[in-house]
């Protein structure tokens, strides 16, 4: 059942790369995104895949050692906190989302009687058809024995320009993949590893462990508002 997909999924950051995403893998999970719900089933995005290319590679480093770090909650500010660097943009495959921001306000679409005038999507309506296209992504990765990790920790516009994508921008990422097993670094009650300059072999700073479905943040979580509390039944 769904619920149990949803309860089993952890946010996952560090992966096993000797286990690749297959094509197959990837066909069913685009399969499922080109079906997702969207407003006016324009859904005025477009997705680039990063694979484990050579240049797939070179992009996921940049966004990995060179754009998203933070220190103390700020993005590539050093302070007296370590930096935390965010694996998710590591996976096997990496799905980047990006919003058209050129789309025209008003355009022609199949309708009921052949072609018709239309307000198109605006820039809101292209974020919301991109989160739910991204939720169907993760269930569909999660259906197959995959494991997932959405980062929003970069700059979207940037992204975009870094990527050749210039009128766009990178609403979020999805990365996809097998999670590695760190249970005997949690049983150390340890919540980091180091991460290392891939050329000087430097520490550079911290990356989050995977945790488990309900361990991390589990008192955060608590602190939430009932969600019956919060639905208002008219």
């Amino acid at each position: 059942m769904l619920i149990d997909l949803l309860k089993r999924r952890f946010t996952t950051k560090n992966w096993d790369h000797s286990k690749p995403v297959t094509d197959q893998q990837i066909d069913y999970i685009l399969e499922c995104l080109d079906i997702a719900p969207a407003k006016t089933a324009f859904p005025g995005y477009e997705i680039v895949a990063l694979t484990d290319s050579e240049e797939g590679k070179k992009l996921k480093n940049w966004l990995f050692y060179d754009h998203s770090w933070t220190s103390n909650g700020h993005r590539l500010i050093d302070s007296d906190k370590d930096r935390d660097y965010k694996g998710q943009y590591l996976a096997p495959l990496v799905l980047c989302f990006f919003n058209n921001l050129n789309v025209p306000r008003r355009g022609m679409i199949p309708g009921g009687y052949g072609m018709q005038e239309t307000n198109l999507p605006n820039e809101g309506h292209r974020d919301a058809n991109i989160f739910m296209s991204c939720m169907t992504a993760i269930l569909a990765a999660e259906e197959l024995g995959l494991n997932s990790g959405i980062s929003t920790c970069h700059d979207m516009v940037e992204v975009a320009e870094h990527f050749g994508m210039p009128g766009y921008k990178c609403t979020i990422a999805l990365g996809i993949g097998y999670a590695i097993d760190q249970k005997e670094i949690l049983e150390q009650d340890g919540w980091y590893t180091d991460v290392l300059d891939p050329i000087t072999n430097k520490r550079l700073g911290n990356l989050v462990v995977n945790f488990p479905a309900g361990k991390n943040n589990k008192e955060l979580r608590m602190t939430r508002p009932d969600i019956k509390s919060i639905t208002k039944f008219i």
